[in-house]
């Protein structure tokens, strides 16, 4: 650890079924990657043969899975290391070429970051749902001096996140994201992302409506995936849907990865501890210590804090701070797009880049799973709302399909708990809370009870509809019936004159009153019904 000044890891959430898994197989997108010779399959076969794992290099790689595996669950487990659930598919990229050898180019204004890659990892979920991930770390050695402090580690994370354009900018000096982003493996090839050039490309409208795609995905991510493999990746849907073995994939947040970052410096750990005379931590007094600590925690570059209000950055940094172990030099903090951890003490950051990462990615795959959820929800909605169209046996077979699957989600995905740790315990729940996991989750469970009961509503409507055209049908047919056997019933009362009308009216009125009297008691009771 001590050659290692930050370790980074960027994490992105994709969507990949995006037509529901009722049209795609849950093991179609894993398919790509199981004849690839370069992802190779982590998961977890049996749970006494760990040293089996195709991403065990060394002795303390086993150690460290050995005390993360048994951090969670049995139902987490299977969430997390996959076994033969189906829940999840975990692959790793080459790691014999990539392990310390692989490089993450962060270029910005000449400055340029040289992140060590460490892994690079894809966690598939049944859900129609991906993370891509990348852990790198920033080497504490003379030739990255430069970047061994707190303000690259804050351009680090900013800039390395960002792999889209969230405006296209006049001027490329003014644009938040990196001038390029490069992902260098020996033996492999060089994966570069060109923001700068791309803005330069698109000064002109037409030129932005040629190249630009509003669900665009970086081409370095893209490239990675398909490499070596019979299948293709593409954030345009029209493309992707003229051939099978291309899948349309895009963003499931927005356009910038997770930041999942620990810092393991000593004077880092000193720096945001320090106290005030009154007791106080100086970011709760001193107002460029309560920038600089919310630049960290919320991902802001060097000296561009984005919340300029003492009061309610405060309030902010008190709300996403875990204070456990703060007064020993251990500090945590929960943002919706950051996990982040500075502490000198081995065991917290073995800790936090095993036992919690693995938390922040089943957090962020329920917060992903949710929104692919609300997307095919909206787009079943807008069937039911057009009026005059009747709902089809196919869209009520969709409609029962997504909650099936959404009731599989909250049984093998979304766990109210996944550890007794008592750290786990609290972090899972602050996690939970900055992502909106459960407010969501419910919002959705709402959702589909009510896109249900619409459903059945038109259906009933429908049926109502033949039902009154059928039985106006049997009416006539019956009045017709009726008539003729009325001919003959009246010849009975009058064949001796008109002496029977009398009997035959009282007989005719008496029918009408108990017709009468039948449909009202009807009514009253639909309407206490």
């Amino acid at each position: 650890m001590s050659e290692i000044y930050s370790y980074h890891t960027f994490i992105l959430p994709f969507i990949w079924n995006v037509e529901g898994i009722s049209s795609r197989d849950v093991n179609a997108f894993p398919k790509c990657f199981e004849n690839n010779p370069n992802w190779i399959s982590t998961n977890l076969e049996e749970a006494h043969r760990i040293g089996d794992n195709g991403n065990i290099i060394s002795d303390e790689d086993a150690s460290l899975l050995y005390a993360e595996y048994q951090y969670f669950n049995p139902a987490a487990r299977n969430a997390i290391y996959g076994f033969d659930s189906e829940i999840v598919h975990n692959y790793c990229f080459n790691p014999k070429f990539v392990r310390n050898k692989g490089r993450y180019i962060i270029e910005k204004k000449g400055i340029k970051y040289v992140l060590m890659v460490n892994a690079i990892r894809l966690k598939i979920y049944n859900t129609g749902v991906a993370l891509f991930i990348l852990e790198c770390e920033n080497l504490s050695s003379p030739e990255f001096a430069y970047q061994n402090n707190m303000s690259a580690v804050k351009n680090i994370n900013d800039y390395g996140r960002r792999i889209s354009l969230p405006f296209i900018p006049e001027d490329p000096d003014i644009s938040v994201c990196a001038d390029s982003l490069t992902l260098e493996i020996d033996g492999v090839g060089s994966f570069t992302e060109n923001m700068r050039s791309f803005i330069e490309a698109t000064r002109k409208k037409k030129d932005i409506f040629d190249k630009v795609s509003l669900t665009h995905m970086s081409d370095f991510v893209k490239k990675i995936l398909e490499y070596g493999g019979d299948y293709s990746f593409s954030s345009n849907y029209s493309k992707a849907l003229q051939n099978k073995k291309t899948f349309y994939i895009y963003p499931a947040l927005d356009d910038r990865m997770f930041t999942f970052c620990v810092v393991c410096n000593g004077e880092a750990v000193a720096h945001y501890t320090r106290t005030a005379k009154n007791g106080k931590y100086m970011f709760e007094t001193d107002d460029n210590m309560s920038m600089d600590l919310y630049e960290f925690a919320f991902v802001d570059p060097a000296g561009e804090c984005s919340c300029r209000d003492f009061k309610m950055r405060s309030d902010l940094l008190e709300k996403h701070i875990y204070r456990r172990w703060l007064s020993y030099g251990t500090l945590f903090t929960v943002v919706n797009h950051s996990f982040m951890t500075v502490s000198s003490f081995k065991p917290t950051c073995n800790s936090a880049l095993t036992q919690y990462f693995q938390i922040c990615c089943l957090s962020l795959a329920q917060r992903a799973s949710i929104i692919n959820f609300q997307r095919e929800a909206t787009a079943l909605s807008r069937t039911i709302e057009k009026q005059g169209k009747t709902i089809r046996v196919k869209l009520i077979t969709r409609i029962l399909d997504l909650q099936e699957r959404f009731i599989a989600f909250q049984n093998q995905l979304c766990f109210t708990e996944i550890s007794s740790q008592e750290q786990a315990i609290d972090l899972y729940a602050m996690i939970k809370k900055a992502f909106f996991i459960e407010k969501e989750s419910d919002a959705l469970a709402n959702h589909l009870e009510n896109l249900y009961n619409a459903a059945n509503t038109n259906i009933d409507f429908s049926l109502n509809k033949y039902g009154t055209a059928i039985a106006i049908l049997a009416i006539l047919m019956s009045l017709i019936s009726f008539c003729a056997d009325f001919s003959g019933f009246t010849s009975l009362f009058i064949k001796d004159g008109l002496k029977g009308l009398p009997l035959l009216w009282a007989i005719l009125g008496f029918g009408c009153v108990a017709a009468a009297l039948a449909s009202l008691s009807l009514l009253i009771y639909k309407r206490r019904k």
